[in-house]
C-alpha cells in the first residue's frame, strides 16, 4: 500500500513539474466544491475532485484524474496515465491506452485495480477483497485478459493467468544463474511439498506422504498417449515385484503366465494342457481357457483357427435377432429415395457393416444371416409395392386407351 501511495505521489509530482503548477491554465474547468484543476483542458466538476495534465476529467465526487486524457467518472475513482478511464465506484486504473486510436484502458469493475499499457485490456488486475467483519480478507489477482461471459474481469483463483491468442500460457521460474547446484522451486502447501528444477538432477518432486494420480494414465519414455495406468518404454529395476488381485488372489505355487498381448496373471500350473474325457471315452473337452488351432492368440473366443475350416453343416443356436417383424404391419419400410441417399453417402446398405468394419472386426455368421434375411424381406416388400403400382398403372393405361378409342369413333 505504501508503494502504491508513493507511485501516486511521484506521478502527481511529475505532472505538476511538467505543467508548471498553474491553476486555471488553458481551458480548465473547476466548479466542484473543494475541487482542483491543473494543466490544459482539464475538468474537475465533482466535489473534492482533482484533475491534472492534458484533457483529464474528474467528473464525480472524490475522484482523481492525472495524465493525458485520464478520466475518472464515478465516485472515488482514480485514473492515472494516458487514455485511461475509471468508470465505476472506487475503481483504480494505471497505464495507457491509445488516444489517437480512441482506445481507452477502462476499469469497469468496482473496488479493483487495473494496470496495463498500450491496450484496452489490463496486464494486471487486482479484485476487491471479500467482505468480512474484521476486513481481514484479500482479493484475487489476474494476469492477462481474464474476463467472464459478461465481459468483466473475473479471476477464478487467487492467481489466474490467461495468455493472449498466439501466446504461450507459461509461468517461468528462473534462478539467478543456471549452473551446477542451481535450482528453481515451486512449493505447494508447505516447504516439504512441491517441485524443483535442479541443474544437477533435473526435475525433482518433493512430498512427505504419497504421490496420488487419480485420473488419466502415466507414460515414461513414450511418445504417444499411454494406454495403461502406467506405461514404460524402457528397462525398470526393482528389488521386488508384487502382482496381486484382491478378487482373484494367487495361491502358493502358482506361476505367472501371459497372453499374446502381454497381459500377465497367476495361473495354477496343473491347468496347463489338460484335456478331459467324458465317462464313455468318446468325447474330449477343455473346461478352462480357449483353444487355438494354428495360433496362440484366440482374441477372447473359445475357439480360434488360423486357416480354413471344412464341415458338412454349421448350426448357430440362439441367434440374437431374427427379423420376422419386417413383415408385420407396424414395420416402417424406408423410403426408396431415403435409401438411395444413404447408399450414396455411406456406400453400403443400412444395418449392413461397411467393408472397413468387416476387415477390422470380422463378421458374426448368426448376426449376418439375420441381417441378410432382413434385407431379403425388405426387398420383398419393395417388390410387392412396385407390383401394386404396376397393376394400378396398367389399369390407368387401359382406361386411357379405351377413352381414346371412344373419342376416335
Amino acid at each position: 500500500m505504501k508503494q502504491f501511495a508513493l507511485l501516486i505521489s511521484l506521478f502527481t509530482f511529475t505532472i505538476l513539474e511538467s505543467y508548471g503548477q498553474c491553476t486555471g491554465c488553458g481551458g480548465t474547468t473547476n466548479n466542484g466544491n473543494n475541487s482542483s484543476a491543473i494543466g490544459t483542458n482539464t475538468v474537475s466538476t465533482g466535489n473534492s475532485s482533482f484533475a491534472s495534465g492534458f484533457g483529464s476529467e474528474a467528473t464525480a465526487n472524490y475522484t482523481t484524474a492525472l495524465g493525458f486524457y485520464a478520466k475518472a467518472t464515478y465516485s472515488k475513482g482514480i485514473a492515472l496515465g494516458s487514455a485511461v478511464k475509471a468508470t465505476v465506484y472506487k475503481s483504480v486504473v494505471i497505464g495507457s491506452g491509445d488516444w489517437n486510436a480512441n482506445v481507452y484502458l477502462e476499469n469497469n469493475v468496482p473496488r479493483s485495480l487495473m494496470v496495463g499499457f498500450q491496450s484496452r485490456y489490463p496486464t494486471l488486475f487486482v479484485s476487491e477483497s471479500p467482505l468480512s467483519a474484521y476486513y481481514n480478507k484479500t482479493g484475487k489477482i489476474a494476469i492477462g485478459n481474464v474476463i467472464n461471459e459478461n465481459g468483466y474481469m473475473d479471476p477464478q483463483a487467487k492467481l489466474h493467468l490467461r495468455a493472449d491468442a498466439g501466446e504461450e500460457a507459461a509461468v517461468f521460474i528462473e534462478p539467478h544463474t543456471w549452473e551446477p547446484r542451481a535450482r528453481a522451486n515451486l512449493w505447494l502447501g508447505n516447504m516439504y511439498h512441491g517441485v524443483s528444477a535442479e541443474f544437477d538432477n533435473g526435475l525433482v518432486f518433493h512430498t512427505r506422504t504419497a504421490y496420488l494420480f487419480n485420473e488419466g494414465n502415466i507414460g515414461i519414455g513414450v511418445t504417444e498417449q499411454p494406454q495403461y495406468l502406467l506405461e514404460i518404454n524402457g528397462t525398470t529395476s526393482t528389488k521386488r515385484l508384487r502382482i496381486y488381485d484382491k478378487e482373484n488372489p494367487p495361491q502358493k505355487g502358482y506361476v505367472l503366465t501371459t497372453d499374446a498381448g502381454g497381459m500377465s496373471s497367476w495361473t495354477n500350473p496343473e491347468a496347463f494342457g489338460k484335456w478331459q474325457q467324458n465317462p464313455n471315452g468318446t468325447d474330449i473337452y477343455f473346461t478352462a481357457g480357449s483353444v487355438g488351432v494354428g495360433t496362440i492368440d484366440t482374441y477372447g473366443y473359445a475357439l480360434a483357427v488360423a486357416g480354413k475350416i471344412i464341415t458338412e453343416e454349421v448350426m448357430i443356436k440362439h441367434p440374437d435377432n431374427w427379423y420376422d417383424n419386417v413383415l408385420q404391419d407396424e414395420y416402417k419400410l424406408r423410403d426408396l429415395k431415403e435409401l438411395e441417399r444413404f447408399i450414396n453417402q455411406h456406400g453400403h446398405l443400412p444395418d449392413i457393416p461397411s467393408e472397413k468394419q468387416v476387415k477390422e472386426s470380422g463378421i458374426s455368421l448368426g448376426e449376418m444371416e439375420g441381417l441378410l434375411l432382413k434385407k431379403i424381406e425388405e426387398l420383398t416388400l419393395y417388390t410387392l409395392q412396385q407390383q401394386k403400382m404396376i397393376e394400378k398403372q396398367q389399369k390407368q393405361i387401359e382406361a386411357l386407351l379405351k377413352q381414346a378409342e371412344n373419342n376416335n369413333r
